[in-house]
Parts: C-alpha cells; structure tokens; sequence
C-alpha cells in the first residue's frame, strides 16, 4: 500500500533528527511543477487543526530551502489549511484588493494586511490535487442508498435556570438537546500560503492597550 493510500502527505516531510519540525511544498499558483520548500522553525498556531471537522489550519514560522536544502532568506509564514473548493483562494482574493485599492486605500491595504509570497492548492506525489473528494475518495461518490450513514448531524443544548432556594449564587439549571437536519459540507482542497510578515497571535499579548490597539486596527482593515 503507497502512503498517499495510508492518508500520508508526502508534501510535508519530517526532518530528520529535529523532533516537530517539517519540509513543506508549495505549488505556486497551483501548478505542481513550480514549487517551494520551505522548512518549519515553528508552530504559531494549531488550534484550528483540533476539531474533527474543519479546515485543519496549521500555521508555521519557517524559512525557504534552496536546491541543496540549505536556508534562504528571512523566516517567513506558512499556513496550511482545508478550504472549501469552491472558494476563491486567499492569495487571489488579496491580489484583487491590492490592484484595486488607489491613493490612501492602497496605503491602507499595504498597512493592514500581509504581503503575500506565494501560495497554491497542493499536489500530491501521484499528480492529483490533494483534495477530499479526488484525492481521498478517489474519485468514487457514495451510493444514493447509503449516503444517510455518512450524514453529519449537529445537536445542539438549550440551558435555562432558576434561582436555588436560600441561595442567591447557586442556580438550579435544565437543558435539552435540540436536533438540526443533517448539513451537508462541501468538499474541501487543501491549500498553502506563504506570508512575509511574522505577527504574534493576540492570545499571547499581554497589554490591554495593545489589544484594543490590534482590534482596533482589525477594524480599519476590514471597513
């Protein structure tokens, strides 16, 4: 059995001897025959990769290898991510904005978001495009009359409460569990962009001011 058979990404390889770091492809533009590698130094956040059903973004701190496998340049951000595949991507989402920003929305643009190297859908080692339904599934759909066992169902739990007796602190509370249809999600192709800028994610500063300075700016970026 290959690895792409077992689910393994042959893009993204462990390197040996440094315990949680990675050498990872990036096709530019989607094309698999133009490619970066670029090596992991760190993680700055996984949280996104923890639900089961998700994109399963990952994002590194990393620096680009040349042909001898050597480190170039100044570390950079990698995000690797699932995202729907009918999605325009992120990278040409951001192009888009940048040639059609002018005079102080231009100057906006460069201040308020990342510049961006390059970024593409990844490929697998066999020519395909890593995705869940290609890719994964090979190609192959479920059949009509099966398809209920691998419907998704999310329940949701209504709490309300009451105030205890003799207590003003303590609250007596009920819930109950409120069925939704079953969703459908769309297929998800696996992507990779590559960032300039190395930030700090706001979990980890410790300022007040400054977190009300980043929303701030947050804001501005967005409207």
């Amino acid at each position: 059995m290959d690895e792409n058979s077992l689910g393994f990404d042959t893009t993204s390889q462990p390197v040996k001897g440094q315990r949680g770091q990675f050498d990872i492809t990036v096709h530019l533009d989607s094309d698999r025959q133009n490619s970066r590698t670029y090596r992991t130094v760190r993680i700055i956040s996984s949280y996104g990769a923890d639900p089961l059903r998700g994109r399963g973004t990952r994002v590194f701190e990393a620096v680009e290898l040349d042909g001898n496998g050597e480190p170039i340049g100044s570390h950079v951000v990698l995000k690797d991510t699932w995202i729907d595949n009918d999605r325009a991507r992120e990278g040409n989402i951001l192009t888009s904005l940048h040639l059609a920003a002018q005079g102080e929305d231009k100057q906006l643009m460069e201040k308020s978001f990342l510049t961006t190297i390059c970024h593409g859908d990844v490929w697998t080692g066999f020519g395909l495009l890593d995705d869940n339904a290609k890719a994964l599934m090979r190609g192959l759909d479920i059949e009509k009359d099966r398809d209920s066992l691998f419907q998704l169902q999310r329940k949701s739990t209504i709490h309300w409460g009451r105030s205890a007796p003799r207590s003003e602190s303590l609250r007596a509370s009920s819930s109950v569990q409120v069925p939704h249809s079953n969703k459908t999600y769309a297929h998800k192709t696996h992507y990779r962009i590559v960032f300039k800028e190395i930030g700090t994610t706001i979990d980890r500063v410790r300022s007040l001011p400054e977190v009300m300075k980043v929303l701030t700016e947050t804001a501005g970026g967005a409207f």
